[in-house]
């Protein structure tokens, strides 16, 4: 996926990842403005890049969590998922963050002042089968102290928690986090992130998040087979999401506002 990523802007195909130049003397890809000019430029207002990453740095990750509700396809009635968020933050004291099911953060303050400017880049992650959205909290971390916003949700119906996952869960996901995108935008002005979302977004998830992620980044479903193999297998798990939801599969669930996908093991 890395070579990919390097080597698509490229005129020529090589065998190895040839950095950010090709044979020829052509650049590699437009790599989205992350929102600073350089790396020790400012963020639009916010920290600059030196701050963030520099071995001085006095940043610090915050984290909140939200509630979304919208309705999805395959049904009538709203769904209601958790959020989660990560972000860079200079408060220095605070409450510690307390993360579903890892508990309380030492080094995480919950629901602090964020210290991003605007045109912030988003970072998305979909947790895999009967996971949480907090479990992946180390790559979260991470990008958010170096700039990030970073959001998840709870799939609800597919956590440890839930005794059964619902038939519908290949249209849920995608949705879920297209509904996810749609919260950040609209975040108040009085929220520590409320319009701090810039335009670049990537989009991760491992294992069943990253049949999320590649759907979410245009990936097709082979309805002629699904049709094929649901005359025999009528009770198959895509085909129960088939029988409620088959517009929606037929049409695809992807997001035009994703600018790169990064899934990790993806399965389903």
């Amino acid at each position: 996926l890395i070579c990919l990523f390097v080597t698509q802007g490229c005129s020529k195909s090589t065998s190895e990842c040839p950095g950010t130049t090709c044979e020829g003397g052509d650049q590699g890809p437009n790599v989205p403005d992350m929102g600073a000019d350089t790396l020790s430029g400012p963020i639009d207002g916010g920290l600059s890049r030196s701050d963030m990453m520099g071995p001085n740095r006095e940043v610090r990750v915050g984290f909140s969590v939200d509630m979304l509700d919208y309705v999805p396809t395959s049904r009538d009635m709203p769904r209601t998922l958790p959020v989660y968020f990560w972000y860079p933050t200079q408060d220095a004291e605070g409450m510690p963050a307390n993360y579903p099911l890892f508990g309380f953060q030492e080094n995480i303050l919950e629901g602090p002042t964020s210290a991003l400017g605007q045109n912030t880049p988003i970072l998305i992650f979909s947790h895999g089968r009967r996971g949480i959205g907090a479990y992946s909290y180390f790559l979260a971390e991470f990008f958010a102290q170096k700039g990030w916003i970073v959001a998840a949700v709870d799939h609800v119906g597919d956590r440890f928690t839930d005794f059964e996952t619902p038939p519908d869960i290949y249209s849920l996901r995608p949705q879920d986090i297209s509904a996810l995108l749609d919260f950040i935008y609209a975040l108040p002005s009085d929220h520590p992130l409320g319009d701090k979302a810039g335009e670049t977004v990537v989009m991760s998830g491992h294992s069943f998040g990253g049949y999320t992620t590649l759907a979410l980044a245009g990936a097709r479903f082979d309805v002629e087979r699904f049709e094929t193999l649901c005359a025999e297998s009528p009770d198959d798990n895509i085909c129960l999401n088939y029988a409620m939801d088959e517009e929606s599969l037929r049409a695809g669930f992807h997001d035009e506002r994703i600018d790169v996908a990064i899934p990790l093991a993806p399965g389903n």
